[in-house]
């Protein structure tokens, strides 16, 4: 073998080792590159499980927030129900003191049927008891002075005892009946709530509140008040006149004044008695 072949095997050898160690070298870059990749592949699910577990703890947190935020409320909730009930308790509480307070103040040894005597500034208000603390009275639309000298006519009302009296200025004062059998309590009561709501002819001198009462109780009209030296006590008579009186014109008219009751009577200039316009519905309870 010539020398000249055996350097073209060893050329040829050389490039063969050459050969392969790159083909080594590219497998062995390959294996870099794919170990690098997989690197890569195994950080990038590592960072999406991080990010997951972010979203889920954030997540978690915003509804825990949010079950908080819901507690708070309903805590809100409750604790304004309890002040609601309580405010509630407070007020029937409150309630219950004025009534029993009203019950204390108004607890008369009254029986259905008495008459009421009221304290007024001037004069005595008169009224029936019907039972239950309330009382049936005839009482013109207003009650101020001017009113009540003016009115010639006065509404039938039930109302509470204290309603009418709210100072607690009254007494029973059944005050004819020494001298005048009073009828039955039951037919009273009756006649007093079957003229509820009536609306009656009014007189300070032969038909006021004292005179509707003493109707009710007695089956006769009659009156203590306006009558001293000026007018006389009027039985329940449909004509309901007035004597006259020579006592000064003024000092009856100072008389009426203080009996409160109405002026609406009618009457002549002459001598003769004054007449007061007859109403069917006095006539009716008369």
């Amino acid at each position: 073998m010539s020398s000249e072949e055996e350097d073209q095997e060893e050329q040829q050898e050389e490039e063969e080792e050459e050969e392969q160690e790159e083909e080594e070298e590219q497998q062995e870059q390959q294996e870099e590159e794919e170990e690098e990749e997989e690197e890569e592949e195994e950080e990038e699910e590592e960072e999406e499980e991080e990010e997951e577990q972010e979203e889920e703890e954030q997540e978690q947190e915003e509804q825990q927030e949010e079950e908080e935020e819901e507690e708070q409320e309903q805590e809100q909730i409750q604790v304004i129900q309890v002040i609601q009930v309580i405010q509630v308790i407070q007020v029937i509480q409150v309630i219950q003191v004025i009534q029993v307070i009203q019950v204390i103040q108004f607890d008369v040894p009254a029986k259905p049927g008495d008459l009421i005597e009221i304290s007024r500034t001037f004069y005595s208000h008169w009224a029936v008891y019907i039972g239950n603390n309330e009382v049936v009275h005839l009482i013109p639309p207003d009650e101020d002075m001017l009113s009540l000298m003016d009115s010639s006519f006065a509404d039938v009302r039930r109302q509470k005892l204290s309603e009418v009296a709210p100072s607690g200025g009254f007494q029973v004062n059944n005050l004819l009946d020494q001298t005048h059998a009073p009828r039955q309590q039951e037919v009273i009561v009756a006649e007093a709530c079957k003229l509820v709501g009536r609306r009656l002819h009014y007189s300070v001198t032969t038909y006021n509140c004292e005179h509707f009462a003493t109707t009710l109780r007695y089956g006769k009209a009659e009156s203590r008040q306006g009558l001293g030296p000026v007018f006389r006590s009027q039985t329940a008579d449909p004509q309901h006149r007035v004597e006259k009186s020579s006592e000064d014109p003024l000092r009856s008219l100072i008389t009426v004044y203080l009996a409160l009751g109405g002026t609406s009577y009618g009457g002549s200039s002459g001598g003769g008695a004054p007449l007061v316009q007859e109403d069917p519905l006095v006539e009716e309870i008369l």
